[in-house]
């Protein structure tokens, strides 16, 4: 079943083809990906863009989510910058499903950069398949 999971998000044409995420880790609960970033993921005072970082957030614990195997989408994120995020470093977004309801599931998800807490996500997410 997680291989099936894997080929999914492996498919993801934004957060994996174009972002360049890559996936780390996905196990039933629990994901990770990375993304280094480059001079393409910058904003217009050289950090990396908020969007950029979202993005590889959601995409972890999307991962996390639907390593149950119904799919799930997002319903709602909060997302807190501790700290911004320069050109060259490598992202690393480790997700965890902290419950898991009926049909809703909620994940927390960690941003770091060498070891050190930069984004902190929390995501509720929708099972569209019983």
């Amino acid at each position: 079943m997680l291989e099936d999971v894997y080929k999914r998000f492996e498919n993801d044409r934004f957060a994996y083809g174009l972002l360049n995420c890559e996936i780390v880790e996905i196990s039933e609960g629990k994901a990770s990906a990375s993304l280094m970033v480059k001079r393409d993921h910058l904003n217009g005072v050289d950090l990396c863009q908020g969007g950029v970082i979202y993005s590889l957030a959601d995409f972890s614990c999307a991962m996390a989510a639907n390593s149950y195997g119904p799919v799930c989408v997002t319903l709602e994120n909060n997302i807190i910058y501790k700290k911004s995020v320069k050109e060259g470093e490598i992202m690393i977004a480790s997700s965890l499903v902290i419950e898991r309801m009926k049909k809703i599931l909620i994940c927390e998800c960690v941003i770091t950069v060498n070891y050190e807490i930069r984004v902190i996500m929390k995501s509720k997410l929708l099972s569209v398949e019983q």
